[in-house]
């Protein structure tokens, strides 16, 4: 989601969907298929990483444009139901082959980003596509649209054994030093949020 306040991880920047910046997680060479672009034969529930970049926004959230953002969310799909679990609150959505629509609310900072379209394209491990968003404390408001490159990280529940919210309780933020099953790496905590890592067995999860 954007950031109009610094802290709005909006859908902009989708806190979504902003929706942390958490370690680079994008790869691979020219070679890589087009995200979203391959074929979808099951459920698209599980854990995803998703990059974000800011293309448009208006009033007080112009600065945000060319902002990027990483976030971890849990999908879970019944049916053509979809429900998306992101660090700043529960999404909605429906999948039609391999259409992916996302709407709802989440908090953001000192106000509410809203979902008002969504363009995105899904396969079995990648997805692509775009966000229109609108934030709103009361008194400002602005518009937007993210751009959304994803990728599947496990296909098992990612409320399942292994996964964990690292939540931020004090409404500070920060940074959590975290072993996953990747090795040792600092998480970046939005104040009052949360972000979905895989841990490795008896990980140990340290302040700061």
């Amino acid at each position: 989601m954007t950031n109009c306040t610094h802290h709005v991880t909006s859908p902009g920047a989708l806190t979504l969907f902003s929706f942390l910046m958490l370690a680079a997680c994008s790869g691979g060479g020219g070679d890589d298929p087009t995200p979203g672009g391959g074929t979808l034969t099951g459920s698209i529930s599980g854990a995803w990483r998703i990059d974000s970049l800011v293309r448009t926004a208006t009033g007080v959230c112009a600065g945000e444009i060319g902002d990027r953002d990483t976030e971890d969310y849990a999908i879970t799909q019944t049916g053509t139901s979809i429900a998306v679990q992101t660090p700043a609150g529960p999404l909605t959505g429906q999948l039609t082959g391999q259409d992916l629509t996302i709407s709802g609310s989440v908090p953001d900072g000192l106000g509410t980003t809203t979902i008002t379209a969504s363009r995105l394209r899904v396969d079995d491990s990648t997805l692509f596509g775009t966000l229109d968003w609108r934030w709103t404390d009361g008194v400002d408001s602005c518009t937007g649209t993210t751009e959304l490159t994803g990728r599947r990280l496990s296909t098992a529940p990612a409320h399942g054994p292994g996964w964990v919210w690292i939540r931020d309780v004090a409404g500070e933020g920060g940074y959590r030093t975290i072993e996953t099953i990747h090795g040792m790496i600092r998480v970046r905590v939005p104040p009052g949020g949360a972000t979905l890592v895989r841990i490795a067995p008896k990980a140990a999860v340290n302040p700061r």
